[in-house]
């Protein structure tokens, strides 16, 4: 009886484990493209599900940069802590509402050229979403255009005024002079 009782305790506690370890597998869904016009703000959105004790994160990872932790939440809280680097940022702002982690980003800039990974830990767990690549929108004729290789555009900018001619004296008396030379090539045998 005892050993059926222990095997039944066994058997409860591994189902329980298992079924623990199934609400843990969290799913984060984000965008893959966010397209601003440089100067215009943009918003990203962060879906997580299930509702389950656990701490979110935003990451910044830089064209050929290391990543930068932006900031971090708790499950079951409103509070939003910004990471070092951008506690002072006026520009970057984040929101929790329990099922929405939001990274907004106002006067989108070149520096603010990235991709953005939102992300839950759990228990030494991590999961991330996808990341949200963001990238200018350029205008041509009047309309907005794409570009995905932000990492490879660079600008300049050329001021093509009116430049006076200078006057090219003609050579009139102009020396030729060839020279001949001879190359002889011989194979070894």
């Amino acid at each position: 009886m005892t050993g059926l009782l222990y095997l039944t305790f066994l058997a409860v506690f591994q189902c329980k484990y298992i079924l623990l370890l199934l609400l843990l597998t969290c799913f984060v869904s984000q965008l893959e493209t966010v397209t601003v016009q440089p100067g215009l703000s943009t918003s990203i959105d962060c879906h997580i599900s299930p509702d389950i004790p656990f701490y979110l994160f935003w990451i910044k990872i830089p064209v050929d940069s290391i990543p930068v932790c932006i900031a971090t939440a708790k499950m079951y809280s409103a509070d939003v802590k910004m990471c070092e680097q951008f506690e002072n940022h006026s520009r970057i702002e984040v929101k929790w509402n329990q099922k929405i982690f939001s990274l907004s980003i106002s006067s989108v800039e070149q520096t603010d050229i990235a991709t953005y990974y939102c992300g839950t830990s759990n228990y030494g767990e991590y999961f991330f979403g996808n990341g949200s690549k963001l990238v200018f929108e350029e205008p041509t004729d009047g309309e907005y255009e794409t570009v995905f290789s932000t990492d490879e555009v660079n600008y300049a900018a050329l001021n093509f005024g009116n430049k006076q001619r200078r006057k090219v004296q003609k050579r009139t008396n102009v020396e030729t002079t060839v020279i001949y030379g001879a190359v002889r090539h011989q194979e070894e045998l």
